[in-house]
């Protein structure tokens, strides 16, 4: 998929747009599986919504301790 990005008047620059890790996909999966929304998440680990959306959705990586909380709250390995 390619997404057309406005830099500067009149230019145009195609972005594509990059596949998640696996992790972040399980996150997802296991998300709707169990009917969890990432701010009832983000309530269950005790980070903000805006912290968890960013590592659910691959913008902050290395969260080591997050992803535990995470996996664990969710059931993955």
């Amino acid at each position: 998929m390619i997404y057309w990005v406005l830099k500067k008047e009149g230019e145009h620059k195609p972005k594509t747009k990059k596949q998640l890790p696996v992790w972040n996909r399980k996150v997802k999966k296991a998300l709707i599986d169990r009917n969890l929304t990432i701010k009832e998440l983000a309530e269950i680990v005790g980070y903000s919504t805006v912290y968890v959306t960013n590592i659910v959705n691959g913008k902050i990586v290395n969260a080591t301790r997050a992803e535990e909380k995470i996996n664990d709250a969710l059931g993955l390995n």
